[in-house]
């Protein structure tokens, strides 16, 4: 059977010096790139793979999405055949990811399981999030798994060192605590849609 690979996209900011280019933030080219190893050591391995990315516009209607821009890293950097890629790209949180990455499977007749790719502080709300929504995963911690292989390195060194993995396990702790309250999941998303509207999107659910 085809082996799934899901990731759940990250923030994206504007590439200094190139009008119009984005990339993701560290914790998105984590992701990536163990995405991108686990897809080429099932290939390696005799397997067909699909890379499925979830992530809508955030940073408005004139920028690309969050998978647009993972996407083009997935087969620029990491050599991941466009055919092999495919696109969810109306998310705009991890609500979002689960249960549109879910409906984008059952559109397509696609089985509901994967290899859940994304960092060691958002995994465990949303292995929760996606199992809620009837998708089966296999955890692949984006830091752990590239060190486990050795390879990419330099990046996670340089993830671990950052705001990001300072800052975003406390946010997500308390939004997991919000996740399991009655209607917390329904009052985030207000939450997400308003911070889009008004300020692009800097909110990280």
């Amino acid at each position: 059977m085809e082996k799934q690979i899901l990731i759940v996209t990250s923030l994206i900011c504007p590439v200094p010096g190139k009008a119009g280019a984005w990339e993701s933030n560290l914790s998105g080219m984590t992701r990536a790139a163990a995405a991108g190893e686990l897809y080429h050591q099932f290939v390696h391995d005799g397997e067909s793979a699909k890379v499925i990315i979830s992530g809508g516009k955030i940073n408005g209607e004139h920028n690309p999405s969050l998978s647009d821009v993972l996407a083009s890293e997935m087969h620029g950097y990491y050599r991941v055949p466009n055919i092999d890629i495919l696109a969810e790209s109306k998310a705009v949180d991890t609500p979002d990811n689960a249960e549109l990455t879910a409906n984008f499977l059952r559109e397509r007749q696609m089985p509901l399981e994967g290899f859940l790719v994304t960092n060691k502080y958002h995994m465990r709300r949303t292995a929760f999030l996606f199992e809620r929504y009837g998708v089966k995963v296999e955890k692949i911690i984006a830091e752990e798994y590239l060190r486990s292989i050795g390879k990419h390195i330099p990046l996670v060194e340089e993830f671990e060192r950052s705001r990001e993995a300072r800052v975003y396990p406390w946010v997500n702790l308390a939004l997991e605590a919000i996740t399991h309250m009655p209607y917390g999941e329904k009052v985030l998303r207000r939450y997400v849609h308003w911070d889009i509207k008004r300020h692009g999107g800097r909110t990280v659910v």
